[in-house]
Parts: structure tokens; C-alpha cells; sequence
């Protein structure tokens, strides 16, 4: 055994699904006259050859065609994928759609179409191709920014997979569409590694730097609710807890619950707004319980009440957009207003705030409303205050966090220029000209 490969430090196997007696190794160079790379053994791992022609960086995912095994697929740390046709013996990259420099760290293959694959990334996260690695697109919708150390795949049903992250176990139920946390019962949320039982592909298996973690499906937990909303201007929460959408300045819209719960929905709208009704799999505009039988998406509609100042393009208040935009129930107004209900108007300096801008910026409406060049200016202004509004009122940390660097930026800009531009001292020794 190991003829070839002997005392060399080996990271990754793989098995040649058809031919059990071929397999592969993965090894990092110990030294620099040491090769690296992709090693191939076809009598059973006796002896071994170098088949790492073409690749580039250091080899960090290694994945097999289970239909055509001579083709296979290689992540690398900074230099993206690798793609393989001829068992091994050159590699060709194959990275369209990738980021320039990229650190493949997971790689899954669909079992029934094998054309198509996913790469999980250290930093970019999961990106999928249906081409064989022809081209790619990212699917990391509703995943953190962080590493994704592990990729699963249902067999029975290849649209469901599983991702292993540094922030815990993700899951997709539409090829990758959109994804969903499933962290219940995990001690700690470094998940390395994943596994899904053969014969029960419902159960499964997470690796962790707090041992090895078990998730049945059938038992444990069934389904993901996911809550919508739409015109923003009010919360949905649920009982039992899980869904707080969004409570506290944050943003929970989904949970897992397990068989048989039923989940009921309360819509809560913003003052100055009315529910309008539920959608999916609630309708109508009275209470929404959901049996947790399979996984389930309900939607709740909220609507701005229109303006009862009688004037001075108020929009509830909001004077100064409602005159730019020229509706109190343009987009942007209403996702100002849900920023003032939600974050001015519960705090008592916030609705100091609002008031001074009620009494202040009534008069300076009328100018805008009556003058279509600077209602484009104003508009022009508001765009950035919108999109961050947006982005509090989606994701509060990342929002406020952008908004305090800013700060402090400003504060330390004054101490940056006078320190670049203040007069230097004469060196001793010499003498200014008169």
C-alpha cells in the first residue's frame, strides 16, 4: 500500500463510484520539492501517480461524476474550479461566473443529473452551475456572509440540499433558490462537515467543533414556515414564538416547527396603516393558523393610510418626500414612514425629532411641490436616506453598523488632513533663509 504516496499528509479520498478499485487522494506538500495536489490509485490504493497536470493552488474540494466517473471536479484555495475529463490526467479551469479569486471549499454533485453542480466558497458563498461547470450563477439568497465548509444533496430529491456553514446548517428545498437556517438543537454553529443517511436521506449528520449532531426530519422537525409581507408597514409574529417579522429591530421571517404544530399568525399594523389580508396558505382577513404538515408560506398586506392633514402634501407626515415624489403612497414615502414608526416614533428622542419636522418642513413642501426641478433634486437627495432606510428595516445590524463607520470616518477626517498637510519643523542644524 502506498507505494507512491507514502508519508504524504492526506487531506481528501474519493471513491470511483463504478470501479471501487480506482480511487483518488488529496495531499498538501509538506515541502517545497514536494508535488501536491490530485493522486490516483486503480489497484486499490497498492500504488499511486501524480495526476495534478493543470491545476492551480492547493486542491481543497474534490468531487466525482457518479454517471461518468472519469470526469471530475476540483475546488481550490484562490484559484477557483477545476474540471477534469479523462480521469485525472489534465485539468482544464472552469470558472465563469466566479469571482476573480475565490476558495472552493465544498463541492456537491445533483446524483440524477450530474451536470449539475454546486461550489460552497470560503467567502463568496454557494454558487451553482447546469452546465458542468461550464458557467455559473451565485444561489446564496437567504444565506450569511460566511464560509461554507459542507455541501449535501437529497438523492431522492435533488432540489433539497444542505449547506455546512461557519454560522450553522442552511437548507434548500428549490435547487439552491433560496435558503433557510436550521440551527435548532446545535450546541454550536461551526458545522465542517455533512451527511445524509442512505436509506433514510431525512436523516442528517453535522460535524461540528462540538462533536456530531443528528437531525431527523420526521421526528425533530418537519417543515419551515415562511413569512412574507408586503407595503412593509406592519409586523407579523406567531405562537409559538419563532416568527417576529420584524420585532425588535430585527428581521425573523421564517422557523422550523416540528409535525403536527399548529402555528397561528397575528398581523399587527403600523400606526397610520391597515392589514388587508393574507395570502398562501392563509386567506381573508380574520385569524391565520397553519398546520405544519409540510413546509408552508403565508404572505400578510399591509397599506399606508392615505393623509388626513388636508394639505401641504403631508403623506402622515412625511411632508418633504410626499412633495418630492408627489404621493403619499409612493414606494419610497412609505418605506420613510415605516422608518419613522418603527425606529423614531418609540423612542422619546426620536419623537422629538418627528415633531420638530412636523412644525419645521411643512412650508418648505409647498416650495418643492411647486417646482418640478427641485422636486427631481430633492428626489436625487432622498435616494441614499431611502436605500438605507431599505436596509434598516431589513437587516438593522448591517445598517446601523455602515451608518456608525461612517461617523466615526467623518470624526477622524479633520485629524487625517491636518496631519497630512500641517508645516514641517526645520531639521536642527540647518537655518531658513531669510
Amino acid at each position: 500500500m502506498n507505494v507512491g504516496l507514502f508519508g504524504k499528509q492526506v487531506t481528501i479520498l474519493a471513491l470511483d463510484p463504478q470501479t471501487p478499485t480506482t480511487l483518488y487522494a488529496v495531499n498538501i506538500a509538506a515541502a517545497k520539492f514536494e508535488s501536491s495536489g490530485v493522486w490516483k490509485s486503480t489497484d486499490g490504493g497498492a500504488n499511486w501517480g501524480w495526476v495534478g497536470a493543470g491545476l492551480g493552488g492547493s486542491v481543497s474540494a474534490l468531487a466525482l461524476d457518479p454517471k461518468t466517473p472519469t470526469t471530475l471536479y476540483a475546488g481550490t484555495y484562490s484559484s477557483g474550479l477545476f474540471k477534469s475529463t479523462d480521469g485525472g490526467t489534465s485539468w482544464s479551469a472552469v470558472n465563469t461566473g466566479l469571482p476573480a479569486v475565490v476558495d472552493v471549499s465544498a463541492l456537491a454533485l445533483d446524483p440524477k443529473t450530474p451536470s449539475t453542480l454546486y461550489a460552497g466558497t470560503a467567502s463568496s458563498g454557494i454558487f451553482k452551475s447546469a452546465d458542468g461547470g461550464g458557467s455559473w450563477v451565485p444561489v446564496s439568497t437567504g444565506l450569511p456572509n460566511t464560509s461554507v465548509s459542507a455541501l449535501a444533496i437529497d438523492p431522492t430529491t435533488p432540489h433539497t440540499l444542505y449547506a455546512g456553514t461557519a454560522q450553522g446548517v442552511f437548507k434548500s428545498t428549490d435547487g439552491g433558490g433560496s435558503w433557510r437556517p436550521m440551527t435548532s438543537g446545535l450546541t454550536t454553529t461551526s458545522v465542517s462537515a455533512l451527511a445524509l443517511a442512505a436509506t433514510t436521506p431525512t436523516i442528517l449528520y453535522a460535524g461540528t467543533d462540538d462533536g456530531v449532531f443528528k437531525w431527523n426530519a420526521l421526528v425533530s422537525c418537519c417543515c419551515t414556515l415562511t413569512v412574507g409581507r408586503s407595503g412593509f408597514s406592519g409586523t407579523v409574529t406567531s405562537t409559538p414564538a419563532g416568527i417576529g417579522c420584524p420585532v425588535g429591530g430585527e428581521l425573523d421571517c421564517w422557523e422550523h416547527y416540528a409535525v403536527g404544530t399548529a402555528v397561528t399568525l397575528t398581523a399587527t399594523p403600523n400606526a397610520g396603516a391597515s392589514f388587508t389580508g393574507w395570502s398562501g396558505d392563509c386567506t381573508g382577513t380574520g385569524g391565520c393558523v397553519v398546520s405544519m404538515d409540510a413546509d408552508r408560506s403565508v404572505s400578510a398586506a399591509f397599506t399606508a393610510s392615505p393623509p388626513t392633514d388636508g394639505g401641504g402634501g403631508g403623506g402622515g407626515g412625511c411632508f418633504i418626500a410626499t412633495a418630492a415624489y408627489g404621493s403619499p403612497l409612493a414606494p419610497d414615502v412609505l418605506v420613510l414612514r415605516e422608518f419613522r414608526d418603527h425606529y423614531l416614533r418609540t423612542t422619546a428622542p426620536g419623537r422629538v425629532v418627528v415633531g420638530l419636522y412636523a412644525r419645521l418642513s411643512p412650508p418648505l413642501a409647498e416650495l418643492i411641490r411647486d417646482h418640478d426641478g427641485v422636486r427631481a433634486v430633492v428626489r436625487g437627495a432622498l435616494w441614499p436616506v431611502v436605500g438605507w432606510a431599505r436596509l434598516a428595516l431589513a437587516s438593522p445590524t448591517l445598517a446601523f453598523g455602515l451608518l456608525g463607520s461612517g461617523v466615526v470616518a467623518l470624526a477622524l477626517l479633520p485629524c487625517v488632513v491636518h496631519r497630512r498637510w500641517r508645516p514641517r519643523a526645520p531639521r536642527r542644524g540647518l537655518r531658513r533663509e531669510p
